[in-house]
């Protein structure tokens, strides 16, 4: 096989570091056109599709290639199974499972030279701050970085919306954040182990800010451990939570913790230029630091002194790394010194969480070219596998023919406007899973009949 088509379009996400533009253009060297801001969507729900404006350069013209025809599966059909189909419609070697579309047929595809100004993805983070008093250096943190977490968020293409539930309105009202129609305060008393109860039980005084199209994110940042309605174990308590979260919030969502890891059963402290004196500490606690641990007898003059003045955290937060595990989260220790670690993990989790669309705008041709409708192909390229191994999406006629196949089609077969992947192929681009998505026009097509 010799596929040459060139991608007119291609939407992607860039994990780890995130590009801060908004617009790429496609040069005379067929350069991908990369999208960095994405638009979350499900099979339930479609978001808006980025408008495309075309561009008044041109990379060649049209060359006519039969397509390539496929029967109707029973199963998936689409990107990842070990099934393959030929160019006639016979069924090749290969086992069971989710089958793939190739091009047999060389053909050259010309592409026309575009412009794309996106829509953004959406997120909604909530961030829960206990600020009980042990709790001042890890509020001022936060407020000292907060603006510049959410402008970086918002830069990569993000729509971000943010809300805050303390008993301390931590984020300056002179500050780009509070400024921005974008924030909203729910004053509320957090302490060291409610984060989680108040979350539930404010959810109306917050609900309509949330958008339905949104991925949400909840960030909660307490030294201590949550008794979530009292439950008995860290696993009972972040069940429970999750699913009295999933009854209340239409939207797909995340929480993140910035709580103690457990160290041997205890809680953290900061680090510090004596570790081994830390540890001790940690290892006589239940002593009261009156017995020390076995070792630890050189420090016996100092712990009693010293020892309950450490700082740190008062108890592990189990629940709270618990949920970070369930819900794809992340978790970090409160007891790092340095936080840049802390927002950018959060910054870069928030970003990835926002998938590709599922509609995408056929640009205009440049004056003097015209598209060819019956020759355009879809892939989708999962984060981490080779581009060259991917074969396109099929296109059916409408709708009515997505079934459970991984495909797409068009608005309006007569004019076509949008490309739009049906269901099966939907929820696998709108994984969130750092994919890209190329639209190639003026190809052999893959169409399922």
């Amino acid at each position: 096989m010799n596929d040459t088509c060139f991608p007119l379009l291609s939407f992607g996400s860039i994990r780890g570091t995130r590009a801060s533009v908004d617009r790429w253009v496609v040069s005379a060297s067929l350069l991908p056109l990369l999208l960095t801001g994405q638009i979350a969507c499900s099979s339930e729900s479609r978001r808006e599709s980025p408008t495309i404006k075309a561009d008044q350069t041109s990379t060649g013209g049209v060359s006519g290639n039969d397509s390539t025809t496929v029967p109707l599966a029973g199963s998936d059909f689409g990107y990842g199974g070990d099934q393959s189909y030929n160019s006639t419609g016979g069924q090749s070697s290969g086992q069971a499972g989710t089958t793939t579309a190739r091009q047999e047929e060389e053909g050259k595809c010309g592409s026309i030279g575009a412009t794309a100004e996106m829509e953004l993805a959406e997120v909604d983070i909530i961030w829960v701050v206990d600020t009980s008093g042990s709790m001042i250096d890890e509020t001022e943190r936060i407020q000292r970085n907060m603006d510049t977490f959410v402008a970086e968020i918002s830069a990569s293409g993000v729509d971000t919306r943010v809300v805050l539930i303390a008993q301390l309105d931590i984020v300056p009202p002179n500050s780009n954040l509070a400024q921005s129609g974008n924030y909203i305060y729910v004053n509320d008393q957090i302490d060291s182990h409610n984060s989680l109860d108040r979350i539930v039980e404010t959810f109306s005084r917050y609900s309509s800010f949330i958008r339905e199209t949104a991925h949400v994110h909840f960030i909660i940042v307490s030294d201590d451990e949550s008794r979530y309605l009292s439950l008995q174990t860290p696993e009972e308590r972040a069940s429970q939570f999750q699913s009295d979260i999933e009854a209340i919030l239409d939207p797909d969502f995340s929480v993140h913790a910035i709580a103690s890891e457990s160290v041997g059963g205890f809680p953290c402290v900061p680090e510090s230029d004596e570790p081994e004196f830390v540890k001790c500490c940690q290892d006589s606690a239940l002593t009261f630091w009156i017995i020390p641990a076995v070792g630890c007898e050189g420090y016996t003059d100092r712990m009693l002194l010293e020892c309950p003045f450490l700082g740190g955290a008062f108890a592990p937060g189990l629940t709270y790394y618990a949920l970070a595990a369930n819900t794809g989260g992340v978790a970090m220790s409160i007891c790092q010194q340095d936080w840049t670690e802390v927002f950018g993990s959060l910054r870069d989790a928030v970003i990835e969480s926002a998938p590709l669309p599922c509609d995408y705008a056929i640009p205009p041709p440049p004056e003097g070219e015209v598209h060819d409708f019956s020759k355009v192909n879809m892939k989708y390229t999962p984060h981490g596998v080779d581009p060259a191994t991917v074969q396109p999406y099929p296109r059916v006629n409408d709708a009515g023919r997505c079934g459970n196949n991984a495909a797409w089609y068009y608005d309006n077969n007569d004019a076509p406007t949008k490309i739009i992947l049906c269901p099966a192929a939907c929820e696998r681009v709108g994984s969130g899973d750092g994919g890209s998505v190329t639209v190639l026009f003026d190809c052999a097509p893959v169409i399922l009949v």
